[in-house]
C-alpha cells in the first residue's frame, strides 16, 4: 500500500533535514558527500525522503553509477537528458559542454538543476577495464563545471556512497580544489525508529490518510530489539518490518489497522532480520518454483545480482537473458516471482523509454545472498564450485585435464541449477564425457575378457556337451568388439 513507500523516509527527519540544507543553501558548497555504512539506508532516504521536497524547489535528476557510461558519463547522460539542442548524452560529453548543457537546463527550466549521483563507490568495486581512467575523467568533468565560482550553475552535485572511500574521494577533490561539504548518514537511533513506527499515526492529515493506531508501549520494544545487535541494518529491517506490519494489519481490519504486540510478536517468531527474511522468501519461493529452489536456480540467479566482494550488482534483461539462455522459459517467471516476494525490484519501472534491469531489493542482501550462495550444497552450486575450481588465472577452464566420472556426474545433474556453461567449461565437459566413454568400453571389455576366462576355466575342468557353450560363454562373448570376440571364439573352442 501507499504507506509501505512513505515508511523509508520515516524518523529520518533530522537527516533530511541537513541533506536538504546543503542542496539549497545559498552560497553553500556546489558538491555535497553524502555517505554512510552499508545498509545503513542511503539510497532509501534519497528516494523517500529528499527527492519529494527537494523536487518542489529545483530540478532533480538522480542516477546509480552506469558501469557502462562510467561516472562521468552517467552524469552527462542525465544532465543532458531531454534538453533541447544538439548535446547527446553520452560519456564524450566534456566538462564545457557540460557545464553550458547544466546551465541551458537551469533556463530552460527557470530553478536549480541538482543530480544526485548513487553507488560512487562502484567505480573502486566494479571498474570497467575499458574506462582505466573514469575517476580521473569524472573529476576534470567536475574541474570544468565548478571550477570557476563565477560560471557555476546554481544546483549542487550530491555524490552517494559508502564511508570507507570517503578518505579517498575527498583526496581527489582536495588535488582538484573542488569546494565540497560532507553530511553522513549515521544509523537509524531509537528516536529515528520511534519517529518511523509511529508517523503513520500521527497527526490529523496522517490519521485521515491511513488510520492507523500504535499500541502502548509497542514502539520502545521494536526499537530495543532492533538495536539489540550494534552491527544490524537497523533502516532496511525496519522498513520489511513495517511494511509487513501493515500489510497484516489492513487484513484484520482494513479501515483502521493496528499495530499491536500480537501482530508484532507473531511476525517476530516468523524471522524479522534480513536473514530470516530472505530465507523466509526462498521458501515462499519454492511453492511457486519448486524446481528452481531445490536445485538452487533460485540462489544462483539471486547471486548473480551480487559481487565476489559481497556487495549489490545490477544485471539488465539482456545480461540475465545471456546468463541463463539455458532456461529461457524459466527465467521471466522467476524474475516475477523474485519481485513479487521483494527480493528484487526493477529500477526501470515506471520508465517505459529505460532499459529493463534488475537488482536486490536491498544492498544490505547482497552479503547475505552470497554467504548462501557459497556455503550451499545444491547441485547447481556444487556443480558451480566444480567448474570454477578448475579456471585457469585468465578464466578460462583448463581443457587439458578431464573431470573426474564422479566430478562429471555432479556438473551434469547440476546444468540446470546454475548460469549457461561457458565456452571453455563446454570443452572440459565434452572432453570429459569422451574420456568417461572410453573408460566405460574399457571397464566393459575387461569384465567380457574375466568372464570369458571364467568360462574357459570352467570348460576346461567340466568338458561336457557344446551346449554349455550356449548358456556360459555365448552372452559373454557377444559384447566384445569383433576382433577379440573372434579369439575368444577360437579360444573356447
Amino acid at each position: 500500500g501507499a504507506v509501505a513507500h512513505v515508511f523509508p523516509g520515516l524518523g529520518r527527519s533530522h537527516d533530511i533535514r541537513d541533506l536538504y540544507q546543503c542542496a539549497t543553501a545559498a552560497g553553500g558548497a556546489p558538491i555535497v558527500l553524502y555517505y554512510g555504512q552499508s545498509g545503513v539506508g542511503k539510497s532509501s532516504l534519497l528516494a523517500a525522503g529528499l527527492l519529494p521536497r527537494l523536487e518542489q524547489v529545483q530540478t532533480v535528476r538522480y542516477a546509480r553509477r552506469n558501469q557502462e557510461l562510467g561516472l562521468a558519463g552517467t552524469l552527462a547522460a542525465n544532465v543532458v537528458a531531454n534538453l533541447p539542442g544538439s548535446f547527446e548524452a553520452s560519456w564524450k560529453v566534456s566538462g564545457a559542454d557540460l557545464l553550458t548543457a547544466w546551465r541551458g537546463v537551469e533556463a530552460e527550466m527557470g530553478k536549480p538543476l541538482t543530480v544526485i549521483l548513487d553507488q560512487v563507490e562502484e567505480v573502486y568495486t566494479r571498474p570497467d577495464p575499458q574506462m582505466p581512467g573514469e575517476m580521473a575523467d569524472f573529476l576534470d568533468a567536475l574541474a570544468a563545471r565548478f571550477g570557476d565560482p563565477a560560471t557555476r550553475p546554481q544546483g549542487r552535485l550530491i555524490l552517494s556512497f559508502r564511508k570507507e572511500w570517503l578518505a579517498e574521494i575527498e583526496k581527489l577533490l582536495a588535488a582538484r580544489q573542488l569546494p565540497h561539504t560532507k553530511v553522513f548518514l549515521q544509523r537509524l537511533d531509537r528516536r529515528g525508529i520511534i519517529e518511523a513506527v509511529t508517523g503513520p499515526a500521527h497527526g490529523a492529515h496522517m490519521q485521515r490518510h491511513f488510520g492507523l493506531t500504535v499500541a502502548e508501549g509497542l514502539v520502545g520494544e521494536i526499537a530495543d530489539n532492533l538495536l539489540a545487535d550494534p552491527s544490524s541494518a537497523v533502516a532496511p529491517t525496519l522498513q520489511i518490518l513495517l511494511s509487513k506490519l501493515w500489510d497484516q494489519a489492513k487484513e484484520r481490519n482494513y479501515d483502521h489497522p493496528t499495530f499491536d504486540r500480537t501482530l508484532y510478536h507473531g511476525l517476530r517468531r516468523q524471522g524479522l532480520l534480513l536473514g530470516d527474511f530472505l530465507d523466509q522468501q526462498l521458501a515462499a519461493l519454492r511453492t511457486t518454483q519448486p524446481a528452481a529452489v531445490e536445485s538452487a536456480l533460485a540462489l544462483d540467479l539471486l547471486a548473480f545480482h551480487t559481487t565476489p566482494l559481497g556487495t549489490a550488482e545490477q544485471r539488465t534483461l539482456a545480461e540475465l537473458r545471456a546468463a541463463y539462455a539455458h532456461q529461457s522459459m524459466t527465467l521471466d517467471d522467476l524474475l516475477a516471482a523474485g519481485r513479487d516476494l521483494y527480493l528484487l525490484v526493477d529500477p526501470a519501472e515506471n520508465r517505459p523509454d529505460a532499459e529493463r534491469s534488475s537488482r536486490l531489493a536491498h544492498d544490505t542482501l547482497a552479503p547475505l545472498v552470497r554467504q548462501r550462495f557459497e556455503k550451499s550444497d545444491a547441485p547447481g552450486q556444487r556443480a558451480r564450485r566444480i567448474l570454477e575450481s578448475r579456471e585457469s588465472s585468465d578464466g578460462g577452464a583448463l581443457p587439458a585435464d578431464p573431470l573426474g566420472e564422479a566430478d562429471l556426474a555432479i556438473v551434469e545433474a547440476g546444468q540446470f541449477g546454475m548460469r549457461t556453461w561457458r565456452d571453455a567449461e563446454i570443452k572440459l565437459i565434452e572432453l570429459s564425457r569422451t574420456a568417461r566413454e572410453k573408460q566405460q568400453k574399457r571397464d566393459r571389455l575387461i569384465r567380457s575378457l574375466i568372464a570369458v576366462g571364467v568360462c574357459f576355466v570352467v570348460l576346461l575342468l567340466y568338458p561336457g556337451p557344446s551346449a554349455l557353450y550356449d548358456i556360459l560363454a555365448q552372452p559373454m562373448i557377444s559384447h566384445l568388439p569383433e576382433g577379440t570376440k573372434q579369439i575368444a571364439t577360437g579360444v573356447i573352442s
